[in-house]
């Protein structure tokens, strides 16, 4: 069994790496590189988009900064603000389903051509539990995703979500 290098570098905590990772000495200390790093990241996307119940701010930022955009013009596409965005991936509030379905379709329609909405919903209203650890493989020159598996060391603890109207007027007593 190959040991799997967890991939964090990009700001996820649950990718790992079977293979594609090359490390050497350097006079300054060992250099890490990755097998065709916009694949990859590509295939991240793409896995991310079909496969999580709930998007993570650490994966909608990664989302955002594989497409290239900031978070103004992430939320111009989304139709929201930039703060908006910003909000989502500090995970201060949690991500409308209709602005999350709509990144989803972004990354597939980007990556694979026209995306069949009505499908997409369908299927990630499906989804029924959170999956954890994402395994990738580089072959022939390719990028794979080849497993997911739930982590039973899950250590991270749900983030309490303030409330998503945090500037609501508070009805006045008199």
């Amino acid at each position: 069994m190959t040991k799997a290098t967890r991939y964090d570098w990009c700001g996820l905590r649950d990718v790992f790496l079977l293979n594609g990772v090359l490390s050497r000495a350097t006079p300054y200390g060992p250099a890490v590189s990755v097998e065709d790093l916009e694949e990859l990241h590509s295939v991240i996307c793409r896995q991310l988009a079909r496969d999580r119940v709930r998007l993570s701010g650490d994966e909608v930022r990664f989302m955002r900064q594989t497409l290239g955009l900031t978070q103004v013009d992430l939320g111009v596409l989304l139709c929201c603000t930039g703060q908006s965005v910003a909000r989502w991936e500090k995970e201060e509030v949690g991500m409308p389903a209709l602005h999350a379905l709509a990144l989803r379709a972004l990354i597939l329609s980007r990556l694979d051509g026209p995306v069949d909405m009505m499908q997409l919903s369908a299927d990630t209203a499906l989804r029924s539990a959170r999956v954890s650890r994402m395994y990738f493989r580089f072959e022939k020159g390719l990028w794979t995703h080849v497993a997911t598996a739930p982590n039973d060391a899950d250590t991270r603890v749900a983030t309490p979500r303030k409330t998503d109207r945090p500037y609501a007027r508070q009805a006045r007593v008199s």
